[in-house]
């Protein structure tokens, strides 16, 4: 079972796990922090348009999505045309989280997919496809989002488990 008291406590994820009604919730399998962190991004980002004036936000929340969270905050922050100070206070205030946590997110979330995709690759090999500097970069990740290191968690959260 997945410990998400860590996560609670923690300031930046209490927003991750409220819905739109402002409940929090329970993950207790892979599938459903997948569909958690889909959910999210979809509510966060939706009803948002490109071309809304001065911002640019949507469009680089869209390129870190399609990065699986494995880019530079300072080149897109270039990208946006705006200082890495402005692009994390107007990221933050249009997703409800700033760009490194998002990122960290959807790193980790990666992650999680390829071990889904591939169980018998090892976590070092998908910690550095990630883009992750090292394994222990990557269970202290794990440690903090899904509460265990990542074989304990996988075992414990793996479908059919």
């Amino acid at each position: 079972m997945i410990n998400t008291a860590e996560m609670r406590a923690n300031p930046p994820m209490q927003s991750f796990l409220r819905i739109s009604m402002g409940q929090a919730i329970d993950l207790t399998d892979l599938a459903d922090i997948d569909n958690c962190i889909q959910k999210f991004l979809i509510h966060r980002l939706s009803g948002r348009s490109i071309e809304e004036p001065g911002s640019g936000i949507p469009a680089m929340a869209g390129y870190i999505l399609l990065n699986a969270g494995n880019c530079s905050i300072e080149k897109i922050a270039c990208r946006a045309n705006m200082s890495i100070k402005t692009f994390e206070r107007k990221f933050t205030e249009q997703v409800g989280i700033s760009p490194k946590l998002f990122s960290r997110i959807l790193r980790f979330n990666s992650a999680v997919a390829l071990k889904l995709s591939d169980p018998h690759r090892s976590w070092t090999d998908i910690a550095h496809h990630c883009g992750y500097y090292d394994q222990m970069h990557f269970i202290k990740e794990c440690k903090l989002f899904a509460g265990a290191t990542p074989t304990r968690f996988f075992k414990h959260a793996a479908p059919g488990n």
